[in-house]
């Protein structure tokens, strides 16, 4: 990670299946920081999602001292939204 963050990549613990990608976002032209998500269909609706997207607002505050973050979330993503 040359800006000492990045995506992590997300597994199911009990059969070792890649989940997708959560983590810190921020790529050019972006207008702020990010925690973003990006989740395989089969596992929405399980949690994932929102305990890894809460351990990466906690590096963005506790370790990379971030002072704001942001996600940007596709409209009809309700699930995204609360």
């Amino acid at each position: 990670m040359v800006r000492g963050y990045g995506m992590w990549a997300v597994e199911d613990r009990s059969s070792d299946a890649f989940v997708g990608r959560v983590g810190l976002h921020y790529p050019d032209g972006w207008p702020d920081r990010e925690v973003a998500t990006a989740l395989a269909r089969p596992f929405w609706g399980r949690g994932y999602a929102l305990e890894a997207a809460s351990a990466a607002l906690q590096v963005s505050f506790e370790v990379l001292d971030w002072p704001r973050i942001i996600s940007l979330i596709v409209a009809p993503n309700l699930r995204s939204v609360g």
